[in-house]
Order: C-alpha cells, then sequence, then structure tokens
C-alpha cells in the first residue's frame, strides 16, 4: 500500500537531536513529520533512563525505516520509507537526517585478541539490561566519555561488579566503581571472555585484569548511509559531511546529533538539533581543525558572521585560539561549543588547543 505525504520539514531520527530539530522546526510553524526506525522515540537519551518529551503537533512514524532520499536543488526532495506493509512517498522542502551514530566495536577500538562471547558495545548492553537481561557477573566498561560513566553507574547500581578503565585518565570517584586508568590492548579468552590487559598511561606497564564482560564505549562512527548517494563532501575527522553554519550539507539537508559528527556529549548532541533552517550554498571561509582538535563543526562559512563553532579536542585544554582573527577563547571542556563572531575576511579559520 502506497502512501503519499508532504511537510515542510522531514526528520529522519526521534532521538535526541532529531527531537531538538523537530521543536525548533514547530517553533518556525514548519509543518512537520519524523521517522524513526525503533519502536518509540529518545534514542539513547531514553535507553540511559532520562525523560524525553516529545513534541505531539509533529507527526511520528515509529518502526518505518527511511530507504531512499532524493535530492531536488531546484525544488521539493523526496524520500522513501517503508513500514507495516506500506510504502511512504514523501515531500518536503528541508530534510533533518538525524539517524545517529553507531558505536565504536572491538575492532574500531584496537583490541587485539579473539572475539569471545561476552563483548559488547554500550549501546547493545544498554538494550539488553533494559530488556532484563543478565549480561554478566565481573564487568569492565572502556571508555572515559559520558556513556562510559553513566554505564557505569547503572551497572554498579543494579549490583555488578564494575571496573571503568579509562583511556584519557579520570580523576573522579564514582559511587561502587573502582576507575583504572589505562588503555585495553588484549582480550583475553576463548569461548567467553576472561579478562583483559591494560597497559597503564604513565609507567606503561601492561596488567591483567580478570573479568567475564567486557562493554566498549571508545567513540562512534556517524551513520550517514541516507546522503552517501548524494554529492557531498566527507570530512575524514568527522567521519560526515561538511556542512556551513547552518549544518546544511546540501541545499535544505541539515546534519544534526550523531549523524553531525561523533559528539560523546548529551549536551553537544542535543544543541546541534536547534537548527534555524536557514540556507546558504555560498562557500566563502573554511573553518579548519589545527593542533590540539580532533574535528570541528561546522567546517566553513558562507560570510563573516556570529556563529556557533562545535569543538573536540586532543586533550585537557585551557583556551582556544583562532591566529586568523587573534581570538582566544577560555574552554574548560574537551568537548564543547562556543560562539565565535569573525571580523576580518579571512578565506580560513584555524581552531588551535592550548593547555
Amino acid at each position: 500500500m502506497r502512501v503519499e505525504l508532504k511537510g515542510e520539514v522531514i526528520i529522519v531520527g526521534a532521538g535526541p537531536s532529531g527531537i531538538r530539530a523537530a521543536w525548533s522546526a514547530l517553533e518556525k510553524g514548519f509543518k512537520t513529520i519524523v521517522f524513526e526506525w525503533d519502536e518509540s522515540f529518545g534514542g539513547i537519551k531514553k535507553l540511559l533512563g532520562h525523560s524525553v518529551k516529545y513534541p505531539e503537533e509533529a507527526k511520528l512514524f515509529n518502526k518505518t525505516t527511511v530507504v531512499r532520499l532524493q535530492y531536488n536543488p531546484k525544488g521539493k526532495h523526496r524520500l522513501i520509507a517503508l513500514a507495516r506493509g506500506k510504502v511512504y512517498e514523501v515531500e518536503g522542502e528541508r530534510v533533518v537526517v538525524a539517524t545517529g551514530s553507531r558505536d565504536l566495536t572491538a575492532a574500531g577500538a584496537r583490541i587485539a585478541g579473539d572475539r569471545p562471547s561476552g563483548i559488547f558495545t554500550a549501546t547493545e548492553a544498554l538494550r539488553l539490561i533494559n530488556g532484563g537481561y543478565v549480561i554478566g557477573n565481573d564487568v569492565i566498561v572502556y571508555g572515559s566519555n559520558e556513556m562510559a560513566i553513566s554505564l557505569s553507574v547503572l551497572l554498579a547500581s543494579k549490583g555488578y561488579a564494575v571496573r571503568l578503565v579509562a583511556p584519557e585518565g579520570f580523576h573522579s570517584t564514582l559511587k561502587n566503581v573502582e576507575v583504572l586508568s589505562g588503555l585495553i590492548t588484549t582480550v583475553l579468552g576463548k569461548r567467553r571472555v576472561r579478562g583483559v590487559i591494560v597497559k597503564g598511561l604513565n609507567e606503561g606497564n601492561e596488567v591483567e585484569e580478570p573479568c567475564d564482560t567486557l562493554i566498549i564505549s571508545r567513540g562512534y562512527k556517524p551513520l550517514i548511509k541516507l546522503i552517501e548517494d548524494l554529492k557531498v563532501t566527507i570530512d575524514w575527522r568527522t567521519g560526515s559531511a561538511l556542512v556551513n553554519e547552518n549544518f546544511e550539507a546540501l541545499k535544505g539537508i541539515y546534519l544534526v546529533g550523531g549523524s553531525l559528527a561523533p559528539f560523546e556529549l548529551m549536551e553537544n548532541i542535543e544543541k546541534s538539533g536547534n537548527l534555524e533552517f536557514g540556507t546558504s550554498l555560498n562557500h566563502g571561509i573554511d573553518i579548519v581543525a589545527g593542533k590540539g582538535v580532533r574535528f570541528v563543526v561546522p567546517q566553513m562559512l558562507s560570510s563573516p558572521k556570529e556563529f556557533t563553532l562545535f569543538y573536540s579536542l586532543l586533550k585537557q585544554p585551557s583556551r582556544l585560539f583562532i591566529p586568523e582573527e587573534n581570538i582566544e577563547i577560555d574552554v574548560s571542556r574537551r568537548e564543547g561549543y562556543v560562539s565565535v563572531r569573525p571580523s576580518n575576511n579571512n578565506k580560513t579559520l584555524t581552531i588551535e588547543a592550548y593547555e
């Protein structure tokens, strides 16, 4: 059965950034349609047990997979979605790709050894735990990001024995969680995980840490299959498309959240969904990640004007520096966002980080 739909803003993904984009669209008076592959909205935020408010005025189609995006630079874009024996053919002037990201696996985290049972990504572990399953007894969580910390605390509250191995170091204490600083280099075990090798950050000594479960939270890769066939330019730093200050990869095609960049903080995922739905195909200024910077978003500006810069840094910094503008900005986190107002007519803005 074919169903035709029309909207002014079509959002693919009802996670934190997609929902925030829906609120933004409705605030501007746009008729908004949202597609979500899962049974309910909220994405990773709901998996972590946080409350999520969905805008009822935005029509939600859950358990629906968008399989094709047809880009039209001169008019309305077209999407094909499948659900429950129905084929939705959707037209809209603005499409927001909020399909999120996937966790890096053991291979992506460069962990050697076999792949016995008992290895999970953070998202896989959360889904199993929320489904009432017991994933193990003696758990090691590998990561220093917000997800790793939240998951460790959640597991401890449910009675698991939990150790957090923090590859970037971690200087706080967590209730009922032992924290180790180091890199996991190898998984031990054939049929089931029996331990891991942890290399210390300072001395470099390798220690065997026994466990029966390893949960990996070492970063993310944007899910951008929907736009891979379009003529977008990929930024190797983010693993996603280059965007302008509107988070626009092509005219009327916007990226937010984990689809935009491998954000590790929920705050940044949601903040990126605050779209103005402006459009500009002018490419006036390049924004480049320089010394000490993992990635920046956006990567280009249409003209010199104030914009929100999202950044991720390689180490804990104290300030950002833009040499072309002689701008210094104090920062306290490795990942965040700041407001930047360029004043000169430079063709490039280089973002550097210093302690």
